[in-house]
C-alpha cells in the first residue's frame, strides 16, 4: 500500500512540475506577428511574409534584433526569396530616438546596386512595421552602406519607400540617363535603378530624374532644377514633354549648352522602344525656339553626342 502511494505521489508531482513548468514558460514568453519583406521569385518585387514569433518577456530582449533576425533567416514561402544575401549577421543593432542603427557583417555588400536597394528596403520596411521604429540607419563592418558608386546611403524612413495599394514595392527598372560630360560637348550615360508606380509613365520619372541631376562625378547637369514638369505622353511614338517656362528662363545659356539640354531629354527617351521622337512643349504650347535652337519640331536621336566618362 505505501508502494502504490508513493508511486502514486510520485506521479501527482511529476504532473504538478510539468504542469508548473508549462504555466512558466506561458508566462515568460509572448507571441509578436512579425511583417517580413522579402523578394518574389521574379525578383521584381518585395512582398510581405507574416510570421509568428515567441518572445521571451524579458527587456532585456530586442525586438528589433529578433524580427531582423528572422528576416536574415529566408522565407518559409515557396514562393519567395532571400531579400538580405545568405550568411549575412547582425553586429550590433541600437535604437536611439526612433531611429534604429544597424551594423550588419561583411556579406551586406553587393555588386549590383539593384540588389543593394532591395536589400536595403526589405530591412528598412521590415524594422519600420514596429512600433518604436521611424528611421533606418545600415552600416557595414561599423563604416556607412554606400551604393555601388561610392555615395553614401542615408537614413531611410517609410516616405523614402513607394508602395502601391497593396502594400508592393514598386517596380524598379534599371535605366540609362544622359547628362553633360565635363567639357559640356557631348553626353555621358548614367545607369539608375528607378521606382515607377501606378501614377506616373516611365517617361515621366525619366525627365524627372534628369532634373534632379546626375550622381556620378564625371556627369553634369542639363536642366535647370526650377524646371517643373506640366506632362508627359507619348502618342504614336511621339513623346510630348510639357514643362515650365523655368526650362527656357533659367537655362544658362549657350549653343552647345542648349545642345545638352535637349539631348540629354531626347536621348534618354529614345532609348525606350516606345519613342522615336520627342516633341518639346513650353506651358503647353509650342515655341518656335529655344533661345537659339528651332524648337517647333519633333527631335530624333542624335547618337554622334554621346561620349565615353
Amino acid at each position: 500500500m505505501n508502494k502504490k502511494w508513493t508511486k502514486w505521489t510520485a506521479c501527482v508531482l511529476v504532473l504538478l512540475f510539468l504542469c508548473t513548468l508549462t504555466a512558466c514558460t506561458a508566462e515568460d514568453h509572448y507571441k509578436y506577428t512579425a511583417k517580413l519583406y522579402f523578394l518574389n521569385n521574379a525578383g521584381t518585387k518585395l512582398e510581405i511574409e507574416e510570421r509568428e514569433i515567441l518572445l521571451p518577456n524579458d527587456e532585456q530582449v530586442s525586438l528589433p534584433n529578433l524580427v531582423l533576425s528572422e528576416l536574415l533567416k529566408g522565407p518559409a514561402r515557396s514562393d519567395l526569396k532571400r531579400s538580405v544575401p545568405e550568411g549575412t549577421s547582425i553586429l550590433k543593432i541600437d535604437v536611439t530616438n526612433r531611429v534604429a542603427t544597424v551594423d550588419f557583417n561583411a556579406n551586406f555588400r553587393f555588386d549590383k546596386e539593384v540588389d543593394s536597394i532591395f536589400a536595403r528596403t526589405a530591412v528598412v520596411s521590415t524594422l519600420t512595421e514596429l512600433a518604436e521604429v521611424d528611421e533606418v540607419k545600415i552600416l557595414v563592418d561599423g563604416e556607412d552602406l554606400r551604393t555601388t558608386d561610392g555615395s553614401v546611403v542615408s537614413t531611410m524612413g517609410k516616405e523614402d519607400i513607394v508602395y502601391d495599394s497593396q502594400l508592393v514595392l514598386a517596380d524598379y527598372k534599371y535605366v540609362q540617363l544622359y547628362f553633360a560630360n565635363k567639357n559640356a560637348d557631348g553626353l555621358v550615360a548614367e545607369g539608375r535603378m528607378v521606382a515607377i508606380n501606378s501614377k506616373e509613365s516611365l517617361e515621366y520619372v525619366l525627365v524627372s530624374e534628369l532634373i534632379k541631376g546626375p550622381e556620378a562625378d564625371y556627369a553634369y547637369k542639363t536642366i535647370p532644377q526650377e524646371t517643373k514638369i506640366l506632362g508627359v505622353e507619348t502618342r504614336e511614338g511621339t513623346c510630348f514633354v510639357n514643362l515650365s517656362q523655368e526650362f527656357k528662363t533659367k537655362h544658362w545659356g549657350g549653343s552647345a549648352g542648349e545642345t545638352m539640354t535637349i539631348y540629354s531629354i531626347v536621348n534618354t527617351l529614345t532609348e525606350l522602344d516606345t519613342v522615336q521622337k520627342v516633341q518639346f512643349l513650353i506651358e503647353g504650347q509650342k515655341e518656335e525656339v529655344f533661345i537659339h535652337y528651332i524648337f517647333n519640331e519633333p527631335f530624333v536621336r542624335d547618337e554622334s553626342l554621346i561620349t565615353q566618362p
